[in-house]
């Protein structure tokens, strides 16, 4: 999206503005969100607000305006979206937001994952779609990075300089405050443009309706790392959790309780390495959003299906736990998430030396033939204590 890592972090990460001219193919741009996906979602009746926004002359719509009440399952359920509303305040220039869109959208929530593991930090995705000559949000700044990527339509951007202080308010700017702008551009499918936090910008649709991502990027600044190294000491530590008496009358002790206690958290920075707490901060940011994709009932689909040759794993998302201690010397316990389950020492035995990482032949789990095997790790993949791939598919695939 931003082409050379390197000279997009030197350059512009946090900085300046990025325009990249066709920097996905369109069949790229199509295979993240097509138009088509949004009336899926529009008429699949899940999608409710805040899931769905709309936006006219730089307000939002009220959200009673375009949702109704459905009776399910005998019960009536309001904030539903109403398809028809939605098509007519669109058709009248209303922009239509689609908001973190990996909630609803499996490819998207793997495409974030790998943003989230890029940036080390929480990611989001939102899609924005303006009826041709519309202009959906007045001039204004976000709080995250944002990276548009144009999938429908052309859209013309205007983007002024960060200013050197944060703006009293993100929502509005006027033009006597703006000035020229830095960059004005007319963006085409697959163009991409970054812009880091606190940038001024507007868009509007130009002759077609439109269609943008954009993906929002937490900003982490030296201040907050720094805090988070500083807190996960203090966590740790019982002497931090204390409540003193907050009073002036109180000054001297509190003097001394706060020396002592800057002191402590200054020797346990000072007797880090450096490189360990970087590689913290890396893996918490990398763990900040949940955008794992899981397949648990085609996991099942193959396992009533598995071959000599599937592949057999402890199961990655179930604690497992194996009593060594037997019952009348023929069945051991074992605990699967939580559930109690009495199965021969043999399959217990088996099932202790699959520890998480190493990968078998479903053929061979017991060694005492394959079809006793085979209906062995069947019904422990049923209860979730292994996991079954075929060897036709790579482990962790997505689609």
């Amino acid at each position: 999206m931003v082409g050379d890592e390197s000279v997009f972090a030197a350059n512009y990460f946090d900085c300046r503005p990025l325009l990249r001219r066709g920097a996905l193919s369109g069949r790229s741009c199509t295979e993240l969100l097509s138009v088509a996906d949004l009336d899926d979602l529009l008429n699949s009746e899940i999608v409710r607000p805040p899931y769905i926004r709309l936006s006219a002359q730089g307000r939002d719509v009220p959200v009673e305006s375009y949702t109704r009440s459905m009776t399910v399952q005998g019960k009536d359920i309001g904030g539903y979206v109403d398809p028809e509303k939605v098509l007519r305040f669109f058709r009248t220039g209303a922009t239509i937001t689609w908001n973190s869109l990996g909630h609803t959208r499996p490819n998207l929530r793997a495409f974030i994952a790998l943003l989230a593991d890029r940036f080390a930090t929480l990611c989001d995705l939102n899609a924005i779609l303006t009826p041709a000559g519309q202009q959906g949000f007045l001039p204004h700044h976000d709080p995250v990075d944002v990276i548009v990527i144009q999938l429908h339509g052309t859209k013309s951007w205007r983007v002024w300089p960060r200013p050197q202080t944060p703006h009293r308010d993100v929502a509005h700017y006027t033009p006597e405050e703006l000035g020229e702008p830095l960059l004005a551009a007319s963006v085409q499918p697959g163009d991409v443009i970054y812009l880091p936090h606190g940038t001024p910008h507007a868009a509007a649709a130009e002759d077609s309706m439109s269609l943008h991502l954009s993906i929002m990027i937490t900003p982490q600044r030296w201040s907050d790392l720094v805090l988070q190294t500083a807190r996960s000491i203090m966590d740790s530590n019982p002497d931090f959790h204390i409540t003193p008496y907050l009073n002036s009358a109180n000054r001297e002790q509190l003097i001394h309780d706060l020396a002592a206690r800057l002191e402590i958290l200054s020797t346990e920075l000072r007797s880090r390495e450096t490189g360990e707490i970087v590689d913290d901060l890396i893996t918490a940011g990398k763990e900040a959003v949940d955008s794992t994709v899981t397949r648990p009932f085609a996991d099942l689909a193959d396992a009533e299906g598995l071959s000599d040759n599937s592949i057999v794993s402890r199961h990655p998302g179930n604690a497992v736990s194996v009593e060594v201690a037997s019952i009348d010397n023929e069945k051991s316990v074992v605990f699967v998430d939580g559930n109690r389950y009495a199965m021969p020492v043999q399959v217990a035995t088996r099932l202790a030396e699959l520890t998480p990482g190493t990968e078998i032949k479903a053929g061979d789990f017991l060694g005492s033939g394959t079809e006793i095997s085979l209906r062995t790790v069947r019904t422990l993949a049923r209860i979730g204590a292994v996991h079954v791939r075929h060897d036709s598919r790579p482990s962790g695939d997505l689609q």
